[in-house]
């Protein structure tokens, strides 16, 4: 059996990749934290060093001790700058890019945007998050001289497809996290006019807290009056939040960039109506006026231009899109471009 070492930050998306991969390949895993890897099947996981001298060595170890096939390495950013240069020279290297990694990262600063086409131009092979937004980024980085293989990260398996909108309930849902990035604060301020017409609607959001911002948050949600029709959730299971999307009229995501977003993806295959920011990432899944409303993220938005989707069309759109992102057929689709990187000599 074939040996894949992982190198990713914690992340349940990277836990879904390692799930894909289970009992085709022996898997080892180096990370910043081993918990959130303790239900995978793996071989191994280990915790990265925070010294980056320390980390050469322990890495360089582990490396020799396993002799993996491919190393992969997810998301395009320091911590892949860094291995990369540690490793490319002894093992092939699959680099696959998520979102804000290529669309926002190398664009901060020049010596950002230098790593990030060193970490490009020495992977063995490149993927990316199967966006035609992403993948164009990508190939301009590189000058155009490196192929692209895209990938899924696949829909939740407890997400289910909702035929009845007449069923789904006056809540807006809000599965992003609390990072800047994420807009939450206009998502408030929207909702807070938004309520003023329609008292009856309930606002939840779940996703990753922020030290800094959350606080801040619910302090808006206080002031502005909403705080019992909002809800902030934190961290939830996969079945809650399936759950949830499965009940939600609206779901709303506004990000200022984004690669192709999941949240999006289980929205239209829990048949909700999106609200989301006027980005390409969002323009390849919502058809305006048929399953969403693309909204102006800098500025309070109108929530009630939902009104404007008609049920019936909506869901038969969303029934027929939604068919790709199922988790089964990212799996097989993933598995087969494991195996042609894995044994295809153009890739050594």
């Amino acid at each position: 059996m074939k040996k894949i070492l992982i190198i990713s930050s914690a992340s349940i998306h990277t836990k879904k990749f390692i799930d894909m991969m289970r009992g085709k390949y022996k898997i080892y895993v180096i990370t910043d934290k081993k918990e959130i890897f303790e239900t995978c099947e793996t071989e191994a996981v280990y915790e990265w060093k925070k010294h980056p001298v320390a980390n050469a060595f322990y890495t360089k170890k582990i490396v020799k001790e396993i002799e993996p096939d491919l190393v992969h390495i997810h998301q395009v950013g320091l911590i892949a700058f860094y291995y990369i240069f540690l490793l490319h020279r002894h093992c092939r290297i699959l680099l696959t890019a998520w979102g804000s990694d290529v669309m926002e990262f190398p664009y901060t600063g020049p010596i950002r945007h230098r790593m990030t086409t060193y970490s490009l131009q020495r992977a063995s092979v490149l993927s990316s998050i199967n966006s035609v937004g992403m993948i164009s980024v990508i190939k301009c980085l590189t000058g155009f001289k490196r192929e692209v293989l895209p990938i899924n990260f696949g829909i939740g398996e407890f997400i289910e497809f909702e035929e009845k909108i007449k069923n789904k309930e006056q809540i807006i849902y809000s599965p992003r996290s609390h990072q800047d990035l994420y807009n939450i604060e206009m998502i408030l301020r929207s909702f807070a006019q938004f309520v003023k017409k329609e008292p009856h609607w309930k606002l939840l959001l779940s996703g990753a807290e922020d030290p800094v911002n959350t606080p801040r948050f619910k302090q808006i949600v206080k002031e502005a009056g909403i705080a019992e029709k909002t809800e902030f959730l934190g961290h939830i299971s996969q079945q809650e939040h399936a759950a949830i999307m499965k009940r939600s009229r609206i779901v709303i995501s506004v990000p200022v960039t984004d690669g192709r977003p999941i949240s999006v993806m289980e929205a239209i295959a829990s048949n909700c109506t999106l609200v989301c920011s006027d980005i390409l990432a969002n323009r390849e899944l919502v058809s305006e006026g048929v399953n969403g409303v693309i909204v102006d993220h800098t500025r309070i938005f109108d929530i009630g231009l939902y009104r404007q989707i008609d049920p019936a069309l909506q869901t038969q759109y969303n029934r027929k899109i939604s068919r790709p992102f199922r988790y089964e057929t990212a799996k097989q689709e993933f598995l087969k471009t494991l195996e042609g990187v894995i044994h295809d000599d153009n890739h050594r």
